[in-house]
């Protein structure tokens, strides 16, 4: 791993699995350096409180960057980070056969620790103008040395089809692992995180009629 092979494998796998998930996604010098610029911008104060913080639904703070702003903000490794996830949409149009469109910005997310969580949801769930057009989320973990006792894992929700029953899917968020799930399918929630915790997320939309 930790070159764009690994974006054409999510490409061809997506074709049966509602949900990818590539560890090492990045070289292991690019992730060690991506959770230290991760760990130095959430430092920075650039994040600030989503307006659920405090209401028992989620605990993140949350910052939206370009590529060119990752790398200004955070550094080279973030920069790779932001440009990797946009080049999972191209792989996923080509692979899919079907029009998608990869916003300029991705979203930082860090949860604080001290049993920070998000609870269980759907990125789309066609309630919301602003997510309505989302169709695969994309995640770039920036966490080294996480451990079990650190909590804070991603838990997915895989649907059940007919010859088989939902599957539980947990992700430890180590630094360079991806994940990609169709964000109107796949239910998930972020465990209470019991140290500083930091993702980097994309949203791939279908593309405008």
């Amino acid at each position: 791993g930790g070159d764009g092979t690994v974006y054409v494998a999510v490409g061809i796998r997506w074709m049966r699995w509602y949900s990818v998930i590539v560890p090492r996604a990045l070289p292991h010098d690019v992730a060690c350096d991506f959770a230290k610029e991760m760990s130095m911008m959430m430092e920075s104060s650039y994040l600030q409180a989503t307006p659920q913080r405090g209401t028992g639904v989620r605990d993140d703070l949350i910052g939206w960057l370009t590529s060119e702003e990752a790398a200004r903000h955070g550094g080279f490794a973030s920069a790779h980070a932001a440009a990797s996830l946009q080049a999972i949409g191209q792989t996923l149009q080509e692979a899919l056969g079907r029009p998608l469109s990869v916003p300029a910005r991705v979203m930082i997310a860090c949860y604080p620790g001290a049993g920070s969580r998000y609870v269980r949801h759907l990125d789309n769930d066609g309630a919301g103008d602003h997510t309505a057009h989302r169709a695969f989320t994309a995640i770039l973990y920036a966490n080294e040395d996480w451990r079990p006792e650190n909590g804070g894992l991603l838990r997915c929700q895989l649907h059940a089809t007919k010859t088989s029953s939902a599957e539980v899917v947990e992700v430890t968020p180590q630094s360079g692992t991806l994940v990609v799930f169709n964000s109107r399918e796949v239910e998930h929630e972020v465990l209470p995180a019991h140290r500083s915790r930091i993702a980097m997320t994309l949203w791939i939309e279908d593309a405008s009629p």
